[in-house]
């Protein structure tokens, strides 16, 4: 492959669209689903072309068009990675090929401890994915 991508969020799958955009032969790599912390989002209001969105939805449309121009595979979580004449990219499955690499791996929440955060959480308490 040309690229592989670690991270099938936001970032990941426009990496993906851009990759194959360009004739490139990309694979997008994510240990979970498509879309990140953003499938948690309930309301995105400030994604340019939409003005109401759930964070899966715009998720949902952003795999659906990177699927056009490369591969997604998801429930793939990469192990290790080989930097020699050639990238390796070793997952469970397979060992891959590349010639580049693109780590868009995200985030996770971060919390802080303090005391009600957990029982409060989406009753006040709030992450954002941005």
């Amino acid at each position: 492959m040309d690229l592989a991508v670690i991270g099938a969020g936001p970032a990941g799958l426009a990496s993906g669209i851009y990759a194959g955009r360009f004739g490139l032969n990309a694979v997008i790599f994510d240990e979970k689903i498509s879309g990140g912390l953003v499938n948690l989002t309930p309301v995105v209001e400030n994604y340019p072309g939409f003005e109401k969105i759930s964070g899966m939805e715009l998720m949902e449309k952003m795999r659906k068009q990177a699927e056009k121009y490369c591969e997604i595979h998801e429930m793939e979580k990469v192990e290790r990675i080989v930097v020699d004449k050639e990238i390796e990219i070793v997952t469970r499955k397979k060992i891959y090929e590349s010639n580049a690499l693109v780590f868009a791996s995200g985030t996770e929440k971060r919390k802080i401890g303090v005391k009600g955060e957990k029982e409060f959480l989406g009753k006040g308490v709030s992450y954002c994915a941005t």
